[in-house]
C-alpha cells in the first residue's frame, strides 16, 4: 500500500505544480497584453502630439525635440525613396536597351543566316 501512496501524493503534487505552472503563464500573459496596450497608447500619444505639433499648436522643447527629429527622418526618408525610384527607372532603361540589343542580335544574326542562304543558292546554280 506505501507504494500506491506515494504514487497517488505524486500525481497529486505533480497537477498542482501543473495548475500553478499554468496560473504562472497566464498572469505573465495578462501582463505582456497590457505592455503592449500601453505601448500602442504611447504611440498613439506620440502621433496626437505630433500632429499638434504640425498644427503650430505650442509645446515645451524636449517635445520639440523629438518632433523635429521625426521631421529630420521623415526627410532621409523622403530622400532615400527618390534614390530607390531613380534606380529603379535607371534599372528599367538598361533593362530595355539590353532588350533591344538582344533583338537587334536576332535580327541581325536571321540576316546573316538569310545571306548565307541566298549565296549557296546562287553557288548551286553556277
Amino acid at each position: 500500500m506505501a507504494f500506491r501512496e506515494k504514487l497517488g501524493e505524486f500525481a497529486k503534487t505533480a497537477c498542482d505544480k501543473t495548475g500553478e505552472a499554468v496560473e504562472y503563464t497566464r498572469l505573465n500573459a495578462k501582463i505582456f497584453s497590457e505592455k503592449n496596450a500601453i505601448k500602442d497608447d504611447y504611440k498613439k500619444l506620440g502621433e496626437y502630439m505630433y500632429q499638434a505639433y504640425k498644427d503650430g499648436i505650442a509645446m515645451d522643447e524636449r517635445a520639440l525635440d523629438f518632433c523635429r527629429s521625426i521631421d529630420a527622418h521623415n526627410m532621409i526618408i523622403e530622400s532615400t525613396q527618390e534614390e530607390l525610384n531613380r534606380s529603379k527607372t535607371a534599372q528599367n532603361k538598361t533593362k530595355t536597351a539590353a532588350e533591344d540589343s538582344a533583338a537587334d542580335t536576332v535580327i541581325v544574326s536571321q540576316v546573316i543566316n538569310t545571306s548565307k542562304d541566298e549565296v549557296e543558292m546562287t553557288a548551286e546554280d553556277a
